[in-house]
């Protein structure tokens, strides 16, 4: 995936808002944890960033 922190946070929000306007427990639960393993992966790239900085 070559995006940066930033693209993954902005699709971590969409995919929160797409789960906003569906119902459904299972649904609900799989979106969520798309957008946490987004999240995730913005923090490690930047930390990544960091490192070598």
């Amino acid at each position: 995936m070559n995006k940066t922190p930033e693209q993954m946070r902005r699709q971590a929000q969409e995919y929160r808002e797409l789960h906003a306007h569906l119902t459904g427990s299972v649904l609900s639960e799989a979106i969520e944890q798309v957008a946490l393993a987004l999240d995730r992966s913005a923090d490690a790239l930047e930390a990544e960033f960091a490192g070598t900085a």
